[in-house]
């Protein structure tokens, strides 16, 4: 009676987790099924796809113009009352101002904790109630380094061929912006217009500055770059929606639109997207789950079984699929970060498949056990231990979580990402891979020819039978010394270690880039 009242151990657990499906499995067959149609269509449709995840940094940045021709009063007038009144506000860290005869710029640092698009509605507020004058104009940009010009997902340009003025070119991309707007995909589009009205320092009288010059560069055929007078449009894509979306899109109006009244000289183009690097990615991905799935198949071929090659293919896209349906119900997308996570995590979660799948197989071995006896005896058996395992690897991922600030935001989606798979992977290995099992791997006792054969698997034995002896040779004087001389070297290996990475190795937040595709030039006069 004590034994019938005695807890359920771990094991135990896991033994009824993994048996439940076996006579349930119908159910158990349309679940999984379900499980991959929805991945399927989440991946190819739901989830959004994006270059970097938003990666707002504490920072603020506001320039402008007082068009008085006289830096001191550019300063008296503007930048001293308002430095002053930032520095009082509270979150703010520090406050850097730059006046000229007629512009300004202002850097506005925030406590970590505060975002730099709430810090920058702060910082406008705060201007905004300021009794400055009138003429002063301001402009708002929050840091946000994973979008173009801070604030962007896409750039057009509108560009002249021939010689139309800017303020033509300004007039025809403040059409084309209107015309981009009307896209639902789109929440706005603003056109950065370099010709505005103002009062000329020179003469008081109001009239036509150009303020800014932009100029973009359409590649030849020979390989020259020619460059014409621009105007530049940044589209910012609604909340939700996806840049590979966005980009077709607006691609296709810019085909579609008609500029009656324009001149014909003036022509529009896409100057920067996601959509190309995101694709590249996406490409890379299913590009590496393909010769991940291949070679997991091979080496389940090789070491186990054929059937063994095709329950681990099947498990892995389920838990690629899974992953992806998780990370959209948190809201997540598919971006540069996670993309990368679930690349990382493909080498992880296989080892799942393969242990649950080898301890199948070897438990089948027992003709006179039916499916049921055959997946409890291979659960008892390593079911603990592929837990533990998971877990371990899943809090070495979770300290990766821990670290505050910007690059603690950025990093934060791969251990988030990893921890997902590798937990769907230890569900899925003890509950997909015993059904699937039913009908490939547990249908057929017999061991075939070709596994009796297996130069591969005979070399494994032998492997086996060499460690064990090793192992077991710890009872003599000649295998303790051996194991205290494999400790030493061990310590020696480790201190070695710290050293180099306390004195050797240099510390860097991002390390140096040592290939790119992008170019940029500062240049000042």
């Amino acid at each position: 009676m004590a034994g019938r009242k005695r807890k359920a151990n771990p094991d135990s657990l896991l033994v009824r987790l993994a048996t439940f499906f076996i006579k349930r499995w119908r159910a158990g067959l349309g679940i999984w099924l379900a499980i991959v149609l929805g991945g399927v269509l989440t991946y190819t449709s739901v989830i959004s796809r994006e270059g970097f995840p938003p990666i707002s940094f504490p920072i603020s940045f506001v320039s402008g113009t007082y068009l008085v021709d006289d830096v001191d009063r550019v300063d008296r007038e503007v930048m001293q009352p308002v430095s002053q009144a930032l520095v009082d506000l509270e979150g703010v860290t520090d406050v850097e101002t730059t006046a000229n005869a007629n512009f300004f710029t202002i850097t506005v640092g925030f406590e970590e904790t505060t975002d730099s698009a709430d810090g920058t509605q702060q910082v406008r507020d705060t201007i905004d109630s300021l009794p400055l004058p009138e003429q002063a104009e301001f402009s708002y940009v929050p840091i946000d380094p994973g979008s173009f010009l801070f604030e962007y997902d896409m750039l057009v340009q509108v560009y002249s061929v021939g010689s139309s003025t800017p303020s033509e070119i300004d007039q025809a991309a403040s059409l084309v912006a209107d015309e981009i707007s009307t896209l639902e995909i789109v929440d706005r589009a603003d056109a950065k217009l370099n010709v505005s009205t103002a009062i000329d320092p020179r003469t008081g009288q109001a009239g036509e500055l150009q303020a800014t010059f932009s100029r973009t560069g359409i590649p030849n055929d020979d390989g020259s770059v020619d460059f014409y007078n621009a105007t530049t449009i940044g589209i910012d894509r609604a909340e939700g929606e996806d840049a590979i979306d966005l980009s077709e899109q607006v691609r296709e109006k810019i085909e579609s639109l008609s500029l009656d009244g324009v001149d014909e000289d003036i022509q529009v183009r896409v100057g920067a997207d996601f959509a190309s690097n995101i694709e590249a990615q996406i490409s890379f991905l299913e590009s590496n789950i393909t010769t991940g799935l291949l070679a997991v198949a091979l080496v389940s071929f090789l070491l186990i079984t054929w059937r063994a090659s095709i329950i681990t293919a099947l498990f892995m896209g389920t838990v690629i699929f899974s992953t992806i349906v998780v990370l959209y119900l948190i809201g997540y997308t598919l971006n540069t970060i996670t993309l990368f996570a679930l690349i990382l995590s493909l080498g992880l979660f296989v080892d799942d498949a393969t242990i649950v799948v080898e301890a199948l197989d070897v438990s089948k071995r027992n003709k006179k056990k039916n499916a049921r006896a055959v997946v409890a005896e291979a659960i008892q058996r390593v079911g603990r231990a592929s837990l533990s395992g998971t877990l371990t690897t899943v809090l070495v991922f979770a300290i990766l979580a821990t670290p505050t600030g910007i690059l603690g935001r950025f990093i934060r989606l791969i251990p988030i990402t990893v921890t997902i798979a590798l937990l769907l992977s230890f569900i899925r290995s003890i509950t997909l891979i015993p059904l699937l099992a039913k009908f490939i791997i547990l249908k057929d006792r017999r061991i075939s020819t070709v596994t009796r054969l297996n130069p591969v698997l005979k070399l494994e034995d032998w492997l086996g039978k060499v460690i064990e002896r090793t192992i077991l040779s710890i009872r003599t004087w000649k295998g303790k010394l051996a194991g205290a001389t494999a400790i030493l070297l061990s310590l020696v290996m480790v201190m070695t270690g710290f050293y180099i990475f306390g004195f050797k190795v240099d510390n860097n937040t991002f390390p140096i880039a040592k290939d790119s595709d992008q170019l940029g030039v500062q240049i000042n006069y």
